[in-house]
């Protein structure tokens, strides 16, 4: 039995290394984005722009965008999607109430430039999701340019919370064949897939987690046994109840706080409840005890779990693409648990097999060195 409490330095390890759905990479090589009037697209994290360098640079170069074309709608929208992601990036895939007030003073400077405009309407739905209004916002956007695909991803959750399997499918395919969804994202969702039993609910963070869980699920129709939830999402008092409902759970639909929706929905719920490694930092910290690493999903459970069979079981069938920017950094929990397990036991043929993987895996992801400082890795 290995919980998360058990492996304190492994968990601290997480928490450091691991990101939240849309936390920005720091690449050795910086990249330097066209400017917005030749590069108009709001590329989000999950089309793969996570890296921090480019986030900074493009910033610069969208607000001078905004200054000397003010009626540049383009321009606007490019640089409003730029900030959210880079204040994401920031801040662990949450916006803090500053952020938030910075990103309504943008809109508010868009709607004066270019009023009515389809970016207008976007920025309106990135700052009500997920409550009713920003549906009304996307639902505007997609009447004037219904090809955009910035609607892609906006109209899946859309679906998901109105329960529209119809949607769900429609929109998971338009996500993966014109969406721009970066394809190492969703070798990240069939590991997390595979990491969870029969019939799971899975709670993941937000777009660039539960996204690409979607598509495996409505475009692929791969493990649609289980209940993907966006944790974003719970917040809307709809959604939840939906969710409980999904879940078969019974009595009273919890209130919004995450910690204790987690807590009812386990003890309510017939279904196995499981966290993505990318849930919210505060909500695995404040569950670790009851945490058990499965893979690269963590299993929610009071009960003691003997989950390494599990781990050992699933770890060698997991694609492990480094090339998905901080959620690859997952990956490096599960091999460290397994390295530690066999050196615990002194079974020094798997030990050195997962230490030379590990090292591997950290080169891939750039953490070598902070690996050395937390010292899971020696000199």
């Amino acid at each position: 039995m290995l919980n998360l409490l058990n492996h304190r330095l492994l968990f601290a390890c997480l928490l450091a290394l691991s990101s939240a759905c849309a936390s920005a990479q720091t690449s050795t090589e910086e990249k330097k984005p066209e400017a917005a009037s030749t590069a108009p697209a709001l590329y989000n994290s999950y089309q793969g722009n996570w890296d921090s360098r480019s986030l900074g640079y493009s910033g610069e170069l969208l607000l001078n965008a905004t200054i000397t074309t003010p009626g540049n709608a383009l321009a606007w929208g490019t640089y409003f999607q730029n900030e959210r992601n880079t204040a994401l990036s920031l801040n662990n895939g949450s916006l803090s109430a500053n952020d938030k007030e910075r990103l309504q003073t943008i809109a508010d400077d868009m709607d004066e430039a270019v009023p009515g405009s389809f970016e207008s309407d976007m920025a309106e739905y990135y700052l009500e999701f997920p409550k009713q209004e920003s549906f009304v916002a996307l639902d505007r956007a997609e009447s004037k340019d219904a090809a955009r695909t910035e609607l892609c991803g906006p109209k899946l959750s859309q679906a998901a919370m109105a329960d529209n399997a119809q949607g769900m499918t429609t929109w998971s395919i338009a996500l993966k064949d014109r969406g721009g969804l970066a394809p190492p994202l969703l070798d990240v969702a069939a590991d997390v897939l595979a990491s969870v039993d029969l019939d799971a609910v899975v709670l993941a963070n937000g777009e660039m987690d539960t996204y690409p869980l979607w598509v495996e699920q409505h475009a692929l129709e791969l493990r649609t046994d289980v209940l993907v939830v966006h944790q974003a999402g719970l917040i809307d008092d709809g959604y939840r109840s939906l969710v409980w409902k999904k879940a078969r759970a019974e009595g009273a639909v919890p209130a919004a706080e995450p910690v204790g929706f987690v807590k009812a929905l386990a003890a309510h719920s017939p279904r196995p409840v499981y966290l993505a490694p990318s849930c919210d930092r505060a909500l695995l910290n404040s569950l670790r005890k009851d945490l058990y690493l499965t893979g690269l999903a963590m299993r929610y459970s009071t009960a003691r779990l003997d989950n390494l069979p599990k781990l050992k079981a699933v770890w060698p069938t997991l694609r492990k693409n480094t090339q998905a920017g901080p959620l690859s950094r997952n990956y490096l929990l599960p091999v460290i648990t397994l390295r530690d397990h066999y050196l615990a036991i002194g079974d020094e043929k798997n030990y050195s097999l997962l230490d030379a993987e590990l090292l591997q895996l950290a080169k891939s992801t750039g953490t070598t060195n902070r690996l050395y400082e937390l010292g899971i890795l020696k000199h």
